[in-house]
């Protein structure tokens, strides 16, 4: 398959070193031709599937790239844009990130193109170095950066980046977004009868359960202080939202948790605010976190344990939920 490059008594030895060598390593020329593979190339074609017949000698470099078909038509056309800024000399370097999942696993990779020092026709080193392990470590990072560590769901930022992006989305597409706070009945007493150990379970148990309706994309599931909780849920009516939070209302009821109240006991229960607007011209984020909290704040006053929904940014049709 690879073809060896040069013919000098020193060949042979820099072959075995670059063929030892763990990235995939090619040398094309200034029209993208390949002219050498290194071991690791060929071995990486082999394992994903390739024919232990090909040549690369003579096949076009780009030709490769555009055939591969990276998940988005805008990466294809950066990476074509950057090799050929390199072949034709306007930039000494390209590196270009990319995405190549095989059938059992994750993987990225990261592709560099840079000149070749020798006299006469121009060559380019084309090297795919995978940089997996990298990505998980930044993906692990980024979501403890923005995951609550005691409930494990969301946290207020990653809750304000979202619904930022989702309003504007929503702006664009009109699409209704919705809003659900939730906050626990009486959990202070819970904090005080029987420790913040117990109080913390209580509120992990109810933000799991939050976090199994966060099933979309979009949806987001998150703490925003203390003991509330919210549900962001892009492209969902108030009459979806609703029927969401008397579920989770009635899931949370059935947890084997009890509130104590005096000389007796009963189940944990949940005060629900949802707020469900069009973003439009006029209207802004702060209008739906208003109306939520509004809600939120009218379903705890008229006796908790009950669904208040904001109609235009008012609090109305009180639901108690048995």
């Amino acid at each position: 398959m690879g073809s060896e490059f040069g013919n000098d008594s020193d060949s042979g030895y820099l072959k075995s070193v670059l063929d030892a060598l763990p990235d995939q390593i090619a040398v094309i020329n200034d029209s993208s031709i390949i002219e050498w593979v290194n071991g690791a190339w060929d071995r990486f074609y082999l394992e994903n599937g390739g024919s232990p017949d090909t040549t690369w000698s003579g096949i076009s470099y780009l030709a490769c790239c555009q055939h591969d078909s990276l998940s988005e038509e805008s990466e294809i056309s950066t990476l074509i844009h950057g090799v050929r800024s390199v072949l034709t000399q306007s930039s000494n370097r390209f590196d270009f990130a990319y995405p190549c999942d095989s059938p059992t696993e994750r993987r990225w990779f990261m592709m560099s193109v840079v000149p070749m020092a020798l006299e006469g026709s121009p060559r380019f080193v084309v090297t795919h170095r995978n940089i997996t392990q990298e990505k998980l470590a930044q993906e692990q990072l980024k979501e403890l950066a923005v995951t609550d560590a005691l409930t494990g769901i969301h946290n207020r930022r990653y809750f304000n980046e979202q619904l930022d992006l989702e309003w504007r989305r929503g702006e664009r597409n009109r699409h209704e977004l919705s809003l659900i706070y939730f906050d626990i009945d009486f959990f202070k007493q819970i904090n005080d009868t029987f420790g913040h150990v117990a109080g913390d379970q209580c509120l992990t148990a109810v933000s799991a359960t939050l976090k199994h309706y966060a099933r979309r994309p979009g949806d987001v599931a998150a703490r925003i202080g203390g003991d509330e909780l919210a549900l962001l849920l892009p492209n969902t009516s108030r009459y979806s939202a609703e029927t969401i939070a008397q579920r989770i209302q009635s899931e949370v009821a059935e947890l084997d948790m009890v509130l104590p109240l005096g000389n007796s006991s009963a189940p944990v229960t949940l005060s629900i605010g949802i707020a469900s607007m069009l973003p439009r011209r006029g209207t802004g984020q702060c209008d739906l976190l208003v109306a939520a909290d509004d809600a939120l704040y009218n379903a705890k006053r008229n006796g908790r344990n009950r669904i208040s929904i904001a109609s235009e940014g008012l609090p109305l049709d009180l639901h108690k939920v048995s």
